[in-house]
């Protein structure tokens, strides 16, 4: 008689379907997983199109990981998917911009401080806007090749070549289509990759918008106007404004409901300085210490400051 064979364990979930759905439902880029797990983005391109010729084992041990730490970010409450997107000045003003660049095929610059929430605002317009809105996150030793090379994945579309194919490839792809380019932190880019992206605006007649600090205006236009023809191109600007306290007070309703006495608000306002991360990070303390039995009032921020280092 044959012994019956022990059943086999059934297969996990498969990491590419969920990675997948986390960048889909999160809006996180590829990169921005790719820096967080320690490889390029080019290997998490490959890997998602099934084309990756390293180790895949391991890659996808790095990866199972990651999306299970944000698993337990989204359980609890950490995860910015997990937040409920505030409507603050900055963002109705941010989102307004966007819609008329959008509509009118324009060329737009969107500056203003860290911290007064450019990055949240645009990427709830891209994830409301999926497939109309191609949004780009440049990073630090972004060359005028890389850029392309993200937005030729971003539509699907041959990688490979030298810059001038890959432009060519973007333009003939969004000829007509009524997208709206948008990269965030535009000020990392050199001067060639914004000529080209303008470009791209004027043969493939879409809206772009670049969004960053303000010295990307300073970058546009050069040092004594040398960029000129660049600059005259642009002809929608957006100073975002800092948050008020108004703004300050919707988030902290966002976060804590009810739980916050007057004089908690008066006290965070003062204490943000108007700075929508260094608020995010006051109220972080602020839910820890209330874990441990502490109230919502003054001297609660009066801790968290302490505990943050903001100062």
């Amino acid at each position: 008689m044959t012994e019956a064979s022990e059943p086999s364990t059934p297969p996990l979930e498969n990491t590419r379907a969920k990675l997948q759905a986390y960048l889909r439902e999160s809006g996180t880029s590829q990169n921005s997983v790719a820096n967080s797990i320690g490889v390029t983005g080019s290997v998490i391109s490959s890997y998602l199109k099934e084309k990756y010729k390293g180790d895949v084992t391991s890659v996808e041990k790095r990866l199972e990981r990651y999306l299970g730490l944000q698993e337990e970010r989204q359980d609890a409450g950490l995860a910015d998917s997990a937040r409920e997107v505030v409507e603050t000045t900055a963002y109705q003003q941010i989102v307004g911009f966007l819609h008329s660049v959008q509509k009118r095929q324009r060329f737009g610059i969107a500056f203003g401080n860290a911290g007064v929430g450019k990055t949240t605002a645009l990427r709830a317009f891209a994830a409301e806007n999926q497939g109309l809105v191609l949004l780009v996150e440049a990073d630090h030793g972004y060359t005028a090749r890389t850029l392309f090379a993200e937005l030729c994945d971003r539509l699907n579309l041959d990688q490979r070549g030298d810059l001038h194919s890959l432009l060519t490839r973007v333009i003939e792809k969004l000829s007509g289509s009524q997208r709206l380019i948008i990269i965030d932190e535009a000020e990392h880019l050199p001067y060639r990759a914004l000529e080209l992206i303008r470009r791209v605006r004027d043969k493939a007649e879409v809206g772009v918008v670049l969004a960053g600090m303000p010295r990307l205006l300073r970058n546009i236009k050069g040092d004594a106007n040398h960029y000129a023809q660049l600059y005259s191109r642009v002809n929608a600007r957006l100073n975002i404004g800092v948050l008020n306290d108004f703004d300050v007070s919707l988030l902290v309703a966002a976060r804590l409901g009810r739980q916050a006495k007057e004089e908690f608000l008066t006290a965070i306002c003062k204490a943000c300085r108007h700075n929508a991360r260094v608020l995010d990070n006051l109220l972080g303390w602020c839910e820890d210490l209330a874990g441990t039995g502490a109230t919502y009032d003054a001297e609660m921020v009066t801790r968290a400051r302490a505990y943050s280092s903001v100062d």
